[in-house]
């Protein structure tokens, strides 16, 4: 198990990339914090080999005039669930989440995304796709 928090100060800009690679089974636990007039972009890569099995959950918290993009890639392993998600705790945050899978034969590649548009005047922007090759290629996003 695995459990990581990232934190973007007041007015800072940062780029962030989870690279994960190899064999492995592996439960994530991932926080962002991103504070008032903060800038994150993070780029979560899954390019596991065929036989790991990988459940993360992605958790951004975004405060006031906070910008947070969340690109996920998941293109290996044989079981591979993302859950990200954002929650804006004042107005004028935006989020942009993009996802892209490309799902081989046996394998099953998800993505559960969540925005909580709880707090006024915030935005949001979400993209996901995947393609399938493969009888038994298993691609969801829910």
């Amino acid at each position: 198990a695995q459990h990581v928090v990232v934190d973007a100060g007041a007015n800072s800009k940062a780029l962030v990339v989870l690279r994960h690679v190899g064999t492995a089974v592996l439960a994530q636990n991932i926080e962002f914090s991103v504070a008032d007039g903060a800038n994150l972009t993070v780029v979560s890569l899954q390019e596991w080999t065929d036989d790991s099995v990988h459940a993360s959950s992605q958790q951004a918290k975004l405060g006031r005039d906070a910008t947070f993009k969340h690109v996920l890639v998941s293109l290996g392993g044989d079981l591979v669930r993302v859950t990200p998600s954002t929650r804006f705790t004042a107005p004028g945050g935006d989020v942009e989440m993009y996802g892209l899978t490309f799902v081989d034969d046996g394998q099953h590649l998800e993505s559960r995304l969540f925005v909580d548009h709880s707090v006024p005047r915030c935005r949001s922007r979400v993209n996901y796709k995947s393609a399938l090759q493969g009888e038994n290629a298993h691609g969801v996003w829910v």
